[in-house]
């Protein structure tokens, strides 16, 4: 109901391998991940692609990467969906290509005349490899089972000296609720922090030379502030009720007055106490490599 698709129930089925999964934490890197978990599939995509709620076009990191980018750089983009990241780069860079394994998806980015392909990481780097100067996965590798194949993929890709981009939804992100329904499997099977992308570019014989986290929205901590601190007075007994309705009414008259909220944004406060938004990207270059992107 929260992001309107309707999932066939033969999908539900095919995708559900037991009644339960577990939230496990790995001893080593501390990523968590589902235990079983199936990847969506096509006709599960296919039932969330139909909300008007489901797809933004615009990520955060797209601006972020793209400010990285030079005008004589090759840049590939993996799992580029109908290609609106390429979209925006592709007039300031030498080549702007795409990788995607979704048919649907792969035909609207060419119908835009994006040069995209259709298939997977592993087959593209064998034909391709030291072509580019940046490769490219936005909110990829949380979707499947095993990362680490198609990463090596991804830097075979590289040049010597290029930038591997990674970003993925921070789990440690403010307005993440308990239980959300597209953060787990046949969606999400595995949750990340800036940690883990520490620890992957370490398998992967590379280093972080940036890392960077979405900015909180003002706007929506402002409403999900309060409803949180609400929610929590509201537990304590015979006076909860009374509480809870009080922290909405002063934080909108103080903290988060709509007058603040512009140069909350200017100055990044909200950022520096604590507060994150959805990504969390990281720029991934070879572990001897001198700098690195800014």
């Amino acid at each position: 109901m929260q992001w309107q698709a309707a999932v066939p129930a033969e999908v539900a089925r095919r995708l559900t391998p037991s009644a339960e999964s577990s939230l496990l934490a790995c001893g080593d890197c501390g990523l968590h991940y589902f235990s079983p978990a199936l990847p969506g599939d096509d006709g599960f995509y296919a039932a969330l692609a139909a909300s008007p709620r489901y797809y933004n076009s615009w990520k955060w990191e797209f601006g972020w990467v793209g400010d990285r980018l030079g005008p004589g750089d090759a840049v590939l983009d993996i799992g580029c969906g109908a290609g609106d990241f390429l979209a925006a780069v592709a007039p300031r860079v030498r080549r702007a290509a795409g990788l995607e394994t979704s048919a649907a998806a792969a035909a609207a980015a060419r119908g835009r005349g994006l040069a995209v392909l259709r298939g997977d990481a592993e087959s593209f780097s064998r034909e391709h490899e030291g072509e580019f100067d940046a490769v490219c996965l936005f909110h990829v590798i949380e979707h499947l089972p095993a990362v680490l194949p198609p990463l090596r993929a991804a830097a075979r890709c590289l040049r010597p000296g290029g930038t591997l981009y990674v970003s993925v939804p921070n789990r440690r992100r403010t307005c993440r609720e308990p239980l959300e329904s597209l953060d787990c499997p046949p969606h999400h099977l595995s949750r990340w922090s800036p940690r883990q992308l520490a620890w992957l570019a370490g398998a992967l014989g590379m280093r972080v030379a940036a890392l960077a986290c979405e900015p909180a929205d003002p706007a929506a901590l402002r409403i999900e502030v309060p409803r949180r601190i609400s929610a929590r007075l509201a537990r304590i007994p015979a006076i909860g009720a009374w509480l809870g309705r009080w922290p909405p009414r002063i934080l909108e008259r103080t903290v988060f007055h709509r007058r603040l909220l512009p140069g909350y944004g200017r100055t990044r406060l909200l950022d520096r106490i604590g507060f994150r938004g959805m990504s969390v990207v990281a720029a991934c270059v070879p572990a001897g490599a001198h700098g690195g992107p800014a």
